[in-house]
């Protein structure tokens, strides 16, 4: 009977020490952002002169620097391209239409043409040529998320060279035509779009 009672006592003891206890909350959130972001490394600034009727006539379907991009996201990606018409930078009013400048993507990433990425425009004879409103240039493939280990590329530059979807008129039919007004020097800003899936 005696260890009933110290178990008993025991038993109440601890009983007693539970109803003392107390207790409160640690409100914890974690915030998950998108992570998107598109970076062009390298080729920032391209120059292309026309000096010889070869150059007007043909065009130019190599065009050095390359521009290089990297791409890093969470989520799966679309990227576009757009640029407003050539403005003659002496003023007058003078354009150069943009369908005369094409691009053409490299995969230079892990992530690759025909499995994570798409892309219609992967050699020098089938560039996109450009135009004023934004033109899907690379898309979502198998699935193309990830870092900048995954997603580089080089885009290479055509003008004049009237190669895929640019221009069919030469530089030179155009000047001589009138929808080149002028000769000069000649500025626009390209835009690449990255939209996330």
């Amino acid at each position: 009977m005696k260890k009933l009672c110290i178990i008993l006592l025991t038993l109440f003891a601890l009983q007693t020490t539970n109803l003392l206890a107390q207790t409160d909350i640690v409100n914890f959130e974690a915030i998950l952002l998108d992570v998107t972001t598109i970076t062009v490394t390298g080729g920032q600034d391209i120059s292309v002169t026309f000096a010889t009727s070869d150059d007007y006539n043909n065009g130019f379907d190599v065009i050095t620097p390359v521009t290089t991009v990297e791409v890093v996201a969470l989520l799966d990606w679309q990227m576009s391209i757009s640029a407003p018409d050539f403005a003659n930078a002496d003023g007058g009013g003078d354009i150069i239409p943009i369908n005369n400048v094409g691009v053409w993507a490299e995969a230079t990433g892990i992530h690759q043409f025909g499995v994570e990425l798409i892309c219609n425009y992967t050699t020098i004879t089938t560039p996109m040529g450009l135009s004023n409103t934004d033109q899907l240039f690379i898309d979502n493939g198998t699935g193309n998320n990830g870092d900048a280990a995954d997603n580089a590329f080089n885009l290479n530059w055509e003008m004049g060279s009237m190669n895929g979807s640019m221009n069919p008129n030469s530089m030179f039919s155009q000047v001589a035509d009138g929808t080149i007004g002028s000769l000069g020097t000649y500025n626009t800003v390209i835009t690449l779009t990255l939209t996330t899936l």
